[in-house]
């Protein structure tokens, strides 16, 4: 599972109750599955650490051997946890349907089809049915707001209402160039983690190695090479957990396809060009999305 996407694009455009719950549910999720497989890790490598102890000084054979049993325990219950609760899950399903919802939003705005008729607030209430009736896997744990509540607010309206020209320059300046920045800057991180994930990986390993070297003909050196091995092994579950490199990649082709339409955008004449670029970019947003739930499996 990689530390990927958690769209937080900032924009004044207001979104609807379900939006609101959906997102707070997935980063809620996501908080508590990344945590508990930190602490898993951290945890492996501090009974490791322990038995080391125990090793230089066989007075604290019985407390390092305590105390290792019971990071050892505390391990297993963070990844019982994580697997029982699912937080996973709530994640990427709670990530699916508030993404889901924001590309309904901005359609709803720009007057894409179907909501380019006057039917259009019974149409997106009709679509919010179906995102809902698809992500039957969520369950009664997820915070459905109450059937009653409104989806549709009234900025969601006002946008809508905003002549051509204005609706473009929103899109552009909330929507696209919000969306290639948060792109863009997740590429950048990735890359950044990828490089120092790599060589820490690296270098760790390159240390159990000499350090096993060394005890095999210095018998009196302590015996840290399995320790070194396993934050090495440590550091390279966390590169994957990130997928960095993957990750990097994929949004830096998203942000580029994105900023390939932003002149487009700004310079269609009619509702009909505006239109079909909306679609376009939503499509490439879409797109990185589905590949995202899809490695999320």
């Amino acid at each position: 599972m990689y530390l990927v996407p958690d769209n937080g694009v900032s924009a004044p455009t207001e979104y609807p109750p379900l939006f609101v719950a959906a997102d707070t549910w997935s980063r809620t999720g996501r908080q508590r599955y990344v945590g508990l497989v930190r602490v898993d890790l951290l945890l492996l490598i501090a009974a490791i650490g322990a038995g080391v102890v125990a090793g230089l000084d066989p007075g604290l054979i019985r407390v390092a051997s305590l105390a290792s049993a019971a990071f050892l325990l505390g391990s297993v219950t963070a990844k019982y946890t994580n697997r029982y609760r699912h937080f996973d899950r709530s994640w990427s399903n709670g990530r699916t349907v508030a993404e889901t919802l924001k590309a309904e939003t901005w359609r709803y705005m720009m007057r894409l089809a179907p909501y380019d008729t006057g039917a259009a607030d019974a149409t997106f209430a009709q679509r919010l049915g179906e995102i809902r009736a698809q992500m039957p896997i969520i369950g009664r744990a997820f915070p459905w707001p109450a059937p009653d509540v409104g989806q549709v607010t009234g900025g969601m309206r006002a946008v809508r209402d905003e002549p051509l020209a204005r609706r473009q320059a929103r899109y552009l300046r909330e929507r696209v160039a919000d969306q290639i920045a948060w792109y863009a800057s997740r590429a950048a991180r990735h890359r950044r983690a990828a490089i120092v994930w790599f060589w820490s990986s690296l270098v760790l390993q390159c240390g159990a190695i000499v350090a096993s070297l060394v005890r095999a003909f210095t018998p009196t050196f302590p015996s840290v090479w399995g320790l070194i091995l396993v934050m090495g092994g440590a550091a390279a579950a966390w590169d994957q957990l990130g997928r960095n490199d993957e990750v990097s990649k994929a949004y830096g082709n998203a942000a580029r396809e994105l900023a390939q339409l932003r002149g487009p955008i700004q310079d269609a004449a009619d509702e009909a060009a505006f239109g079909a670029l909306v679609r376009d970019a939503e499509e490439v947003i879409a797109r990185e999305q589905t590949r995202w739930a899809a490695k999320q499996g």
